[in-house]
């Protein structure tokens, strides 16, 4: 198991789909340096969440197109507290802001969060 930098990053995760949101929980656990905060299927409720909890990291894949829309300013306010690492896709190419990170694979994450 390789180790990111010491400092314990907290990380919730927004995806519709079960599925990657198990996968991405299992890849997490095996990092003692990072700390599964949550997981969301929607992102009403994540950001109903982040808005009273802040975390060091958001990790956002698949989103439905008109909710990008909706969130994409919310999501801009709340990445001036914490990182949010977006997964480069078509759906969401339109979330953009300061601190809002594109990453590509699993190994672009654990690079970004190294950092």
């Amino acid at each position: 198991m390789e180790e990111l930098n010491k400092a314990v990053k907290n990380i919730v995760i927004v995806d519709e789909n079960l599925l990657y949101r198990v996968i991405l929980k299992k890849m997490i656990t095996g990092y003692s340096s990072l700390c599964l905060f949550g997981d969301f299927g929607n992102a009403d409720d994540a950001i109903k969440y982040l808005v009273s909890n802040p975390v060091d990291v958001v990790l956002i894949n698949n989103l439905p197109p008109l909710k990008v829309i909706e969130i994409s300013n919310i999501l801009k306010s709340i990445s001036k507290k914490m990182r949010v690492l977006c997964f480069n896709c078509m759906y969401n190419e339109n979330i953009e802001g300061e601190n809002i990170i594109r990453v590509y694979s699993w190994y672009d994450i654990l690079s970004k969060l190294g950092k």
